[in-house]
């Protein structure tokens, strides 16, 4: 049995709830990938969701380079929760090398 009518998931349709919970915003800024203009509106920090959000990529993905010491933005580690520099993850998004 053919099942035509399923819609196969894609990545413009996918919001991270958590991230949106955590941090307020609207679920257009939580796509899958941010723009440059919303991630500049983003809070001083954000969560590590919201920041995979931003840069396109998982958020387990993005937890294991931190784990590894291979995040390509700057982090903090307050008690066990980990956030990042909105500032560092514009600096990314860039394409600026200056760290």
């Amino acid at each position: 049995m053919s099942d035509e009518s399923h819609t196969p998931h894609t990545p413009e349709h996918k919001v991270w709830p958590l991230a949106q919970r955590r941090t307020g915003l609207p679920a257009e800024y939580l796509r899958e990938r941010m723009t440059l203009a919303q991630v500049r509106k983003l809070p001083a920090t954000v969560d590590v969701s919201t920041a995979a959000c931003a840069l396109g990529i998982g958020r387990s993905t993005l937890y294991d380079a931190i784990r590894l010491g291979q995040s390509p933005v700057k982090t903090l580690t307050i008690q066990r929760r980990v956030v990042v520099l909105t500032a560092d993850l514009v600096r990314v998004l860039e394409g600026s090398n200056v760290a």
